[in-house]
Protein backbone atom coordinates (compact mmCIF):
# COMPACT_ATOMS: atom_id res chain seq x y z
CA UNK A 1 0.00 0.00 0.00
CA UNK A 2 2.64 2.50 1.44
CA UNK A 3 4.51 2.09 -2.47
CA UNK A 4 1.04 2.57 -3.97
CA UNK A 5 0.86 6.12 -2.40
CA UNK A 6 4.56 6.88 -3.00
CA UNK A 7 3.42 5.46 -7.13
CA UNK A 8 0.47 7.60 -6.98
CA UNK A 9 2.35 10.79 -5.85
CA UNK A 10 4.89 10.55 -8.10
CA UNK A 11 2.75 10.28 -11.10
CA UNK A 12 0.84 13.23 -9.92
CA UNK A 13 4.39 15.17 -9.73
CA UNK A 14 5.17 14.01 -13.26
CA UNK A 15 1.73 15.48 -14.60
CA UNK A 16 2.82 18.54 -13.24
CA UNK A 17 6.23 18.29 -15.33
CA UNK A 18 4.06 17.53 -18.99
CA UNK A 19 4.97 20.12 -21.61
CA UNK A 20 2.24 22.46 -22.35
CA UNK A 21 1.74 21.43 -25.66
CA UNK A 22 0.99 17.99 -24.61
CA UNK A 23 -1.23 19.24 -21.87
CA UNK A 24 -3.41 20.84 -24.85
CA UNK A 25 -3.28 17.90 -26.80
CA UNK A 26 -4.59 16.06 -23.78
CA UNK A 27 -7.36 18.38 -23.05
CA UNK A 28 -7.87 18.53 -27.05
CA UNK A 29 -8.79 15.25 -27.17
CA UNK A 30 -11.38 15.10 -24.57
CA UNK A 31 -12.63 18.23 -26.28
CA UNK A 32 -12.77 16.35 -29.58
CA UNK A 33 -14.28 13.26 -28.08
CA UNK A 34 -17.13 14.92 -26.29
CA UNK A 35 -18.22 16.87 -29.97
CA UNK A 36 -18.06 13.63 -31.81
CA UNK A 37 -20.45 12.52 -28.62
CA UNK A 38 -22.88 15.75 -28.64
CA UNK A 39 -22.88 15.16 -32.85
CA UNK A 40 -23.64 11.24 -32.39
CA UNK A 41 -26.92 12.33 -30.29
CA UNK A 42 -28.04 14.97 -32.03
CA UNK A 43 -26.71 18.12 -29.72
CA UNK A 44 -25.79 20.07 -32.48
CA UNK A 45 -25.35 23.82 -31.12
CA UNK A 46 -23.09 21.98 -28.38
CA UNK A 47 -21.07 20.07 -31.25
CA UNK A 48 -20.98 23.63 -32.94
CA UNK A 49 -19.57 25.02 -29.38
CA UNK A 50 -17.06 22.51 -28.76
CA UNK A 51 -15.70 22.18 -32.77
CA UNK A 52 -15.45 25.89 -32.81
CA UNK A 53 -13.16 25.81 -29.46
CA UNK A 54 -11.25 23.35 -31.31
CA UNK A 55 -11.10 25.17 -34.37
CA UNK A 56 -9.85 28.62 -32.80
CA UNK A 57 -7.15 26.51 -30.66
CA UNK A 58 -5.68 24.89 -33.63
CA UNK A 59 -3.07 25.82 -35.65
CA UNK A 60 -2.79 25.32 -39.02
CA UNK A 61 -0.81 22.64 -39.15
CA UNK A 62 -2.80 20.67 -36.84
CA UNK A 63 -3.43 17.31 -38.82
CA UNK A 64 -7.15 17.35 -37.53
CA UNK A 65 -8.09 20.56 -38.62
CA UNK A 66 -9.96 19.05 -41.88
CA UNK A 67 -11.80 17.39 -39.51
CA UNK A 68 -12.67 19.98 -37.37
CA UNK A 69 -14.59 22.40 -40.13
CA UNK A 70 -16.00 18.83 -41.80
CA UNK A 71 -17.80 17.54 -38.42
CA UNK A 72 -18.95 21.41 -37.55
CA UNK A 73 -20.51 21.75 -41.11
CA UNK A 74 -22.01 18.95 -41.10
CA UNK A 75 -23.77 20.02 -37.71
CA UNK A 76 -24.89 23.31 -39.61
CA UNK A 77 -26.26 21.37 -42.21
CA UNK A 78 -28.00 19.25 -39.70
CA UNK A 79 -29.69 22.84 -38.59
CA UNK A 80 -30.22 23.59 -42.26
CA UNK A 81 -27.95 26.54 -41.38
CA UNK A 82 -26.24 26.44 -45.00
CA UNK A 83 -24.56 29.46 -45.31
CA UNK A 84 -22.30 28.40 -42.37
CA UNK A 85 -22.16 25.23 -43.27
CA UNK A 86 -20.89 26.06 -46.85
CA UNK A 87 -18.59 28.28 -45.15
CA UNK A 88 -16.60 25.35 -42.99
CA UNK A 89 -17.44 22.61 -45.68
CA UNK A 90 -14.86 25.55 -48.21
CA UNK A 91 -12.80 25.20 -45.09
CA UNK A 92 -12.10 22.00 -45.01
CA UNK A 93 -11.32 21.35 -48.45
CA UNK A 94 -8.93 24.37 -48.56
CA UNK A 95 -7.13 23.09 -45.68
CA UNK A 96 -6.62 19.51 -46.89
CA UNK A 97 -7.82 19.22 -50.68
CA UNK A 98 -6.72 15.47 -50.38
CA UNK A 99 -9.90 14.58 -47.44
CA UNK A 100 -12.28 13.38 -49.92
CA UNK A 101 -15.47 13.64 -47.27
CA UNK A 102 -14.36 17.18 -47.20
CA UNK A 103 -15.53 17.28 -51.14
CA UNK A 104 -18.85 14.86 -50.90
CA UNK A 105 -19.89 16.98 -47.87
CA UNK A 106 -19.41 20.49 -49.71
CA UNK A 107 -21.31 19.07 -52.19
CA UNK A 108 -24.00 17.73 -50.36
CA UNK A 109 -24.09 21.32 -49.06
CA UNK A 110 -24.57 22.87 -52.53
CA UNK A 111 -27.10 20.75 -53.40
CA UNK A 112 -28.82 21.62 -50.85
CA UNK A 113 -28.53 25.29 -51.79
CA UNK A 114 -29.65 24.25 -55.29
CA UNK A 115 -25.97 24.74 -56.75
CA UNK A 116 -26.65 21.44 -58.41
CA UNK A 117 -23.87 22.59 -61.09
CA UNK A 118 -21.11 23.46 -58.42
CA UNK A 119 -21.89 20.12 -56.84
CA UNK A 120 -21.36 18.37 -60.18
CA UNK A 121 -18.00 19.64 -59.94
CA UNK A 122 -17.11 19.26 -56.81
CA UNK A 123 -18.34 15.35 -57.19
CA UNK A 124 -16.09 15.06 -60.17
CA UNK A 125 -12.92 15.93 -58.14
CA UNK A 126 -13.72 13.68 -55.29
CA UNK A 127 -14.58 10.87 -58.26
CA UNK A 128 -11.03 11.74 -59.22
CA UNK A 129 -9.45 11.01 -55.77
CA UNK A 130 -11.65 7.48 -56.12
CA UNK A 131 -12.61 6.68 -59.40
CA UNK A 132 -14.14 3.23 -58.36
CA UNK A 133 -16.58 4.66 -55.73
CA UNK A 134 -20.23 4.01 -57.01
CA UNK A 135 -21.34 6.33 -54.39
CA UNK A 136 -19.93 9.00 -55.73
CA UNK A 137 -20.38 7.94 -58.94
CA UNK A 138 -24.21 7.90 -57.99
CA UNK A 139 -23.95 11.17 -56.44
CA UNK A 140 -22.47 12.46 -59.44
CA UNK A 141 -24.66 11.21 -61.81
CA UNK A 142 -27.84 12.84 -59.94
CA UNK A 143 -26.32 16.20 -59.19
CA UNK A 144 -25.48 16.62 -63.25
CA UNK A 145 -29.09 15.38 -63.89
CA UNK A 146 -30.53 17.88 -61.45
CA UNK A 147 -28.35 20.72 -63.37
CA UNK A 148 -29.06 19.67 -66.89
CA UNK A 149 -25.86 18.38 -67.39
CA UNK A 150 -25.34 14.85 -69.56
CA UNK A 151 -25.15 11.83 -66.63
CA UNK A 152 -21.54 10.24 -66.08
CA UNK A 153 -22.86 6.68 -66.26
CA UNK A 154 -24.75 7.36 -69.70
CA UNK A 155 -21.26 7.63 -71.35
CA UNK A 156 -22.58 11.63 -72.73
CA UNK A 157 -20.38 13.51 -70.31
CA UNK A 158 -17.42 14.63 -71.72
CA UNK A 159 -13.85 13.47 -70.64
CA UNK A 160 -11.26 15.37 -69.68
CA UNK A 161 -9.86 16.15 -72.82
CA UNK A 162 -12.82 16.89 -74.56
CA UNK A 163 -14.23 20.34 -74.83
CA UNK A 164 -15.07 22.82 -78.38
CA UNK A 165 -11.94 23.14 -80.43
CA UNK A 166 -10.39 19.96 -78.97
CA UNK A 167 -9.83 18.16 -82.14
CA UNK A 168 -7.97 21.26 -83.96
CA UNK A 169 -5.42 21.81 -80.86
CA UNK A 170 -5.68 17.88 -81.30
CA UNK A 171 -4.71 18.33 -85.52
CA UNK A 172 -2.29 21.22 -84.51
CA UNK A 173 -0.09 19.35 -82.00
CA UNK A 174 -0.11 16.10 -84.19
CA UNK A 175 0.94 18.60 -87.20
CA UNK A 176 4.15 20.12 -84.63
CA UNK A 177 5.38 16.86 -83.32
CA UNK A 178 4.89 15.52 -87.30
CA UNK A 179 7.57 18.55 -88.23
CA UNK A 180 9.44 18.25 -84.96
CA UNK A 181 10.14 14.65 -85.92
CA UNK A 182 10.87 14.97 -89.85
CA UNK A 183 13.45 17.74 -88.23
CA UNK A 184 15.12 15.46 -85.52
CA UNK A 185 15.51 12.95 -88.63
CA UNK A 186 17.24 15.15 -90.75
CA UNK A 187 19.42 16.57 -88.22
CA UNK A 188 23.17 15.11 -88.00
CA UNK A 189 24.27 12.96 -84.90
CA UNK A 190 26.48 16.05 -84.10
CA UNK A 191 24.11 18.35 -83.74
CA UNK A 192 21.69 15.92 -82.31
CA UNK A 193 24.05 15.33 -79.35
CA UNK A 194 24.43 18.89 -79.16
CA UNK A 195 21.06 19.71 -78.48
CA UNK A 196 20.97 16.91 -75.78
CA UNK A 197 19.02 14.03 -78.22
CA UNK A 198 21.81 12.38 -79.72
CA UNK A 199 19.80 9.04 -78.44
CA UNK A 200 16.82 9.81 -80.93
Amino acid sequence: MVHWNRWRQKSAQRSQLLPEHVKKMAAGATKRDEAKASYSKGLFPKAIGLYSELIDEAALEDESLHIYYSNRAACYQNLERYAEALGDAESCVATKPSFMKGHTRLASILSALGRHRDAAHTLERALQMDQANATIRSSLDAARRKAGMPSYSSGDAPSAFSFPGFDRVKEGMSRVLAQLMATIANTSTTEKIGYGIGLL
